[in-house]
């Protein structure tokens, strides 16, 4: 009976532990996704000129390049040109919504972008060119942060539905 009760507790024990690691992988994914759905809804929840339209979906990811943060990004068609939409998403939205908003021209190079203009498809790239380079904008929401679950790194972007 004494090894009976000593399986059953051993099998007990390492139910527990499971539930535990399952647990913490559930709430850590979690964890993740509220975090890039945060940045995405940095980035939406500008006031953009009305005859703006996204041009590629906001996308956001963990990353530890350079520092440990996180980043959403989203590529915009504005008609009157880049310089017009940075300086009406500065007329236009709190000074708090704009702490952590850059707006970066579509074609320049960069290590960390998650959206960079390489990446984008050869049809993507024509029509970018064939449109004008300045009408594009990259609008990119930066947050540094002190940690995050190294788990984090691995997962893949959050896109914005």
């Amino acid at each position: 009976m004494n090894k009976e009760a000593s399986f059953k507790e051993k099998v007990n024990i390492r139910m527990i532990v499971l539930a535990v690691v399952v647990g913490l992988f559930c709430a850590s994914k979690l964890g993740y996704y509220l975090v890039c759905k945060n940045a995405i809804s940095e980035v939406e929840k500008l006031n953009l000129p009305p005859n703006c339209e996204i041009f590629y979906p906001t996308t956001a990811c963990v990353s530890d390049i350079y520092n440990v943060h996180v980043r959403a990004e989203n590529i915009v068609y504005c008609e009157e040109g880049k310089e017009y939409l940075e300086q009406y998403v500065k007329d236009n939205n709190p000074e708090s919504s704009l702490e952590k908003i850059k707006i970066y021209g579509v074609t320049g190079e960069s290590d960390t972008a998650i959206i960079d203009f390489r990446c984008l498809t050869q049809e993507e790239q024509d029509k970018i060119v064939d449109n004008g380079e300045d009408k594009y904008a990259h609008i990119v929401y930066y947050n540094k942060k002190h940690w995050f679950p190294i788990l984090w790194y691995n997962y893949e972007k959050v896109v914005a539905d």
